[in-house]
């Protein structure tokens, strides 16, 4: 039987190239995502309660996408939150897993679940 298409060195470097940058659109995609889960998270676990002169930072040391789709994503989050209660501080490990929505391709924080 005789051969009809041969693949050239040019068709697969081309194929190489194509998935390449596959793989680097995707790593670029995720790395958004945990960055802006990370912001979105560091902003609900920083607080403030004057009256009662207690204020919580918090540093957020990890994101990792659990489960990504085109418009909804999610994201586990882990840091250390410190609490400041009138001079007195304290910290303590906080983790969450926050649900993300694109609209219009911005994330958007949906839902937040600490742990």
């Amino acid at each position: 039987m005789e051969k009809i298409f041969t693949p050239g060195k040019w068709f697969v470097g081309f194929c190489a190239l194509f998935v390449c940058i596959f793989f680097a659109l995707k790593y670029v995609h995720q790395a958004r995502l945990e960055e802006m889960a990370k912001l979105a998270a560091a902003d609900m676990f920083t607080w403030s309660w004057d009256g009662a002169d207690v204020s919580s930072s918090c540093e957020i040391t990890k994101a990792k996408v659990m489960k990504s789709q085109d418009n909804d994503a999610e994201v586990m989050v882990e840091g250390v939150q410190k609490i400041t209660k009138q001079g007195q501080s304290s910290t303590s490990d906080c983790k969450a897993i926050l649900k993300m929505y694109r609209s219009h391709n911005n994330w958007m924080l949906g839902t937040m679940e600490a742990l």
